[in-house]
């Protein structure tokens, strides 16, 4: 066999065994992970130890991530009691009970497969189920219950830590943020328990933190519930003189019999921290029939993430997104990349 055979074989094992996510040199230097590989092993390969805190270890170990099927049997089979006692852990932690996202169904009833996500900033595992509604089950005869995992990389965070991480990113002065740029700070309070919207962009801001994304915002689960007054002072919301009679009175009527559909959508651009709003009138409404929280959720764009063989494509897709969304004409800036290693061969 001669050496371009060999090495294209050996390149087929490679990839039969990682799944592929981007070469070193895709992101700038700086942000550059130093292994852009995972592991992905099926749940025979866990043998007798089919459990959460195998699946834990191996992913904050190697970021190996069990291959499993995204259905609604889950990915693991897991005992409740495990389910109980990490549950449990959470609630005695410093932080109190963690969670990412708040759902707008009843916690008394579980959503399967349970999600458990795993973060490996500080190797957390926060199970998305109600202590009490896991023991109800127990107490009916359930044994075990299915579960998927959400792999949260060194950037994210629960939602529930956002507000110690600003706490100590605000005494240590990283990043430089100006509260300025958040209503002047007054909807920061780090000691009060409920993380704010300005928490949530300046985390980001600081240290690029986000986040993780909910289980379905688009069924009304978010990951705050600001207040109104907070959304009016950090975007612009237009007068009620600048919205239609007919798009008015609609929006108050389903605010009065129903509340909100889905969440607010904040959107962050990362290479400018510029913001937008979706949805404003519905704020404006909100605002003037006296509601004082509105649900919210939270996207992040950075023409960084992508990858160096398509960045004009996708880079300009999120450009284009910013200016539809009001983005000044300068926002989108040029992103220089470094260039790939040479060949072996070369």
């Amino acid at each position: 066999m001669n050496q371009e055979r060999k090495d294209s074989t050996q390149r087929g094992k490679q990839n039969a065994t990682y799944e592929r996510i981007a070469p070193g040199w895709v992101c700038e230097q700086s942000i550059a992970s130093k292994n852009r590989f995972y592991e992905r092993y099926s749940a025979s390969q866990l043998g007798a130890s089919k459990s959460i805190q195998a699946v834990a270890g191996k992913y904050f170990s190697t970021s190996a991530r069990l291959n499993g099927m995204s259905n609604s049997k889950g990915e693991l089979q897991v005992n409740i009691d495990e389910l109980l006692e990490i549950a449990n852990r959470e609630k005695k932690g410093s932080n109190g009970d963690a969670w990412w996202y708040k759902s707008a169904k009843n916690p008394s009833t579980p959503q399967l497969p349970i999600l458990i996500s795993l973060y490996q900033k500080d190797k957390h595992v926060v199970v998305d189920a109600d202590v009490e509604a896991l023991k109800q089950h127990k107490a009916s005869g359930t044994n075990t219950l299915p579960v998927k995992f959400i792999y949260n990389a060194e950037n994210l965070l629960p939602t529930s830590h956002v507000e110690p991480a600003v706490a100590k990113a605000m005494r240590s002065r990283i990043g430089g943020v100006s509260l300025a740029n958040y209503a002047g700070g007054r909807y920061i309070d780090t000691n009060d328990n409920r993380t704010s919207a300005s928490e949530v962009l300046y985390i980001y801001d600081a240290q690029r933190l986000r986040v993780t994304p909910p289980r379905e915002w688009r069924q009304l689960d978010h990951h705050v519930n600001a207040k109104t007054s907070e959304l009016m002072a950090l975007f612009p919301i237009p007068e009620k003189s600048s919205i239609p009679g007919n798009k008015w009175n609609k929006i108050a009527r389903q605010l009065k019999n129903n509340g909100f559909e889905k969440p607010v959508m904040i959107t962050v651009y990362g290479d400018t921290m510029e913001r937008w709003i979706d949805d404003a009138e519905w704020v404006a409404v909100a605002n003037s029939l006296g509601v004082k929280y509105i649900p919210a959720v939270f996207f992040y764009h950075e023409t960084e993430r992508y990858t160096c063989d398509s960045p004009a494509a996708c880079g300009a897709g999120i450009c284009g997104s910013a200016l539809a969304a009001g983005a000044g004409i300068g926002t989108c800036k040029p992103v220089v990349y470094p260039p790939p290693p040479s060949s072996s061969q070369d």
